[in-house]
């Protein structure tokens, strides 16, 4: 059922331009299509569209404020909702359960491929520069992580862990936001696991590729009396790490590096990388399972938590920069599984095993956006405005609506060697 409900009061109307009023037409028509769930919109002009209902589903609410939203779908779809978000072109009771709607009918909604092209030509051109080659990988985590190290404070548990957190059952069947507390404790359930597949022992020599801000050294060492080197291209995340083994009396057996993967040299007994094989890039994907192959030990194993998308979406996924590409982390790259089995090939290296943590990232995710719009002051005295508040409220909310749908999956891989 699809159709004008009536008007809302108190909406202004901004003069459309014709890209304005064509993107109306066509993104209108295309909700039409909506089957699963239902999505109320409110224009500018004060009309109240329902779309949807056919089938049970997500519900959400966005109000329009600026006929630019159109012409920005019109020009880049799901890009240009986001760029649209940050501009305060469009609100949402929900921007999580909107996303998800727009997931869940991907296949009823018409595709605005002619119209999309350009955007799409000019967006990929300016993705590849992002190449993720040794100096371009420096200047893309800088990007991101040198935000500064008080930013991502604002939301992160006390451990200072960017990644999924494991919860406990319980928790996880709940599904409702947890508080601070909660969530460090996930985050360190999530570390035990991976020490644990990793097969870490007392004296065990342990390489972790990505360690920023070091709460998995610090608990491997502290807890499994192991030693690590940890590595990381983020100085900031360097010197926070050095600083928190040196107060945990850790100094003597973690070594923080800023070292790119490619750099890496020795013989470790295992590996543990979490959520940094993101940042490496298709292209780089055979070299860093040769420098896992190269350094790990005979019988050891390795520990990969990364986040996926389906074989079937790779390619499209390849050729289009999606929003967390254009406007939070530039050259991220999610491998598909079969894009990581493929680059595995050539190296000594299988799965053993793996489990996919896509509800906990839910959570974690659905755990972080309050307590960032919490901080909203204290964003703002970091230097911060609102339209990088929005940025990141919209990136929490399309990320959690991502892994709720399972159109994409956070795999914790085990890797040992072939026999």
């Amino acid at each position: 059922m699809s159709g004008v409900e009536g008007r809302v009061m108190g909406f202004g109307e901004p003069a459309p331009r014709m890209l304005d009023r064509l993107g109306r037409a066509v993104i209108l028509g295309s909700l039409r299509r909506l089957k699963k769930g239902c999505l109320r919109v409110r224009t500018p002009d004060g009309a109240a569209y329902r779309f949807g209902g056919v089938r049970p589903g997500p519900e959400a609410t966005i109000t329009i404020r600026h006929p630019r939203f159109f012409r920005r779908m019109l020009a880049d779809g799901e890009v240009g909702a986001g760029e649209a978000y940050i501009r305060g072109e469009w609100s949402a009771d929900s921007a999580m359960e909107a996303v998800r709607l727009g997931i869940l009918n991907r296949r009823f909604l018409r595709p605005l491929v002619p119209l999309l092209w350009p955007a799409a030509a000019m967006a990929w051109m300016a993705h590849k520069v992002r190449s993720n080659t040794m100096s371009g990988s420096r200047r893309n985590i800088h990007d991101h992580y040198d935000l500064g190290n008080d930013f991502f404070a604002l939301f992160l548990d006390p451990s200072m862990t960017y990644s999924c957190a494991y919860f406990d059952e319980e928790l996880l069947a709940a599904d409702a936001e947890v508080g601070m507390q909660a969530l460090e404790r996930a985050q360190l359930a999530k570390y035990r696991l991976l020490a644990r597949k990793a097969g870490i022992r007392p004296g065990s020599h342990v390489l972790e590729i990505g360690c920023g801000w070091g709460g998995f050294a610090e608990l491997a060492a502290s807890e499994f009396g192991c030693r690590v080197t940890g590595v990381t291209i983020s100085r900031k995340q360097a010197a926070y790490a050095r600083e928190r083994m040196a107060r945990a009396g850790l100094a003597d057996r973690v070594s923080i590096e800023v070292l790119d993967y490619r750099e890496i040299t020795g013989v470790y007994d295992s590996i543990v990388s979490i959520e940094m094989l993101e940042a490496v890039g298709h292209r780089f994907l055979p070299a860093y399972f040769r420098k896992c192959d190269e350094v790990l030990a005979p019988g050891g194993r390795a520990v990969i938590q990364v986040i996926t998308i389906p074989d079937n979406r790779y390619l499209r996924y390849r050729l289009r920069p999606d929003y967390i590409q254009r406007f939070i982390f530039p050259g991220a790259h999610l491998p598909s599984l079969g894009a990581l089995t493929r680059a595995l090939r050539p190296t000594a290296l299988g799965i053993r095993d793996r489990e996919d943590l896509a509800a906990h990232y839910a959570l974690t995710l659905a755990t972080w956006r309050p307590l960032l719009l919490e901080q909203r002051q204290a964003l703002f005295a970091l230097g911060f405005d609102e339209s990088f508040l929005r940025r990141w409220e919209f990136y929490f909310a399309y990320c959690e609506a991502a892994f709720r749908t399972r159109y994409v999956a956070d795999w914790q891989l085990v890797l040992e060697r072939r026999e």
